[in-house]
């Protein structure tokens, strides 16, 4: 769907966000963010996600850029600038939709407390991060691989954690593959600092 990128922009700057905390704040990727506001198409779960985080509606988002279209298209001259014009909003609309989405689900438990779930939604091949307790770090990233000759979906994830000196070690990098739709239980215990940590990861791929 086509948003208006300016009014995201505009939402995110009048919080003194950076595109990086809009993305963490939405559960997206940063490239994703990168590619709404400067092309303005984005899947309705990204728009919904980004419309979340802003505390906007997605239908406002849709308007004001529905708006903004009508006013440009009333000032332009002549039938062959509106075709050609026409032709390259449909070539860049198509690449974009050509990547797939996936939505990966993790939650943390530390040392047996309550579980921290967040839900992201990922491009394919895009990486993302997550950062539970201000110690634990996430960093995830779904493709589609080839099993077999089967089409399968994989989830890598890199799981670290941050010493005393503030220095982040890799704990595991598991590699999660599924059908779609998979649930996998992750438990490291007597880490370096002596933490014990669960993690919950679902997945799948949405529907293009």
């Amino acid at each position: 769907m086509q948003i208006d990128q300016h009014q995201v922009r505009s939402e995110r700057e009048r919080r003194a966000w950076s595109q990086e905390h809009l993305a963490q704040a939405a559960g997206l990727g940063l490239r994703t963010i990168q590619r709404i506001e400067s092309g303005g198409h984005a899947s309705f779960e990204s728009a919904l996600a980004i419309a979340s985080a802003l505390e906007v509606s997605v239908d406002e988002l849709a308007a004001k850029g529905a708006r903004r279209e009508q006013q440009v298209s009333r000032k332009r001259i002549g039938l062959g600038f509106a075709m050609a014009t026409g032709l390259v909003a449909a070539v860049f609309v198509a690449r974009f939709a050509l990547a797939e989405q996936y939505q990966v689900d993790l939650g943390v438990n530390v040392n047996g407390g309550d579980q921290d779930k967040r839900a992201l939604i990922i491009d394919e091949g895009e990486q993302a991060t997550l950062q539970f307790d201000g110690q634990l770090k996430t960093v995830i990233e779904p493709s589609v691989v080839d099993v077999n000759g089967r089409e399968k979906v994989s989830v890598s994830l890199k799981i670290y954690e941050r010493d005393e000196s503030g220095n982040y070690a890799l704990l595991q990098s598991p590699d999660l593959v599924h059908e779609d739709g998979g649930r996998w239980e992750i438990k490291i215990s007597g880490t370096p600092l002596g933490k014990s940590y669960r993690l919950v990861v679902e997945s799948r791929k949405l529907s293009s």
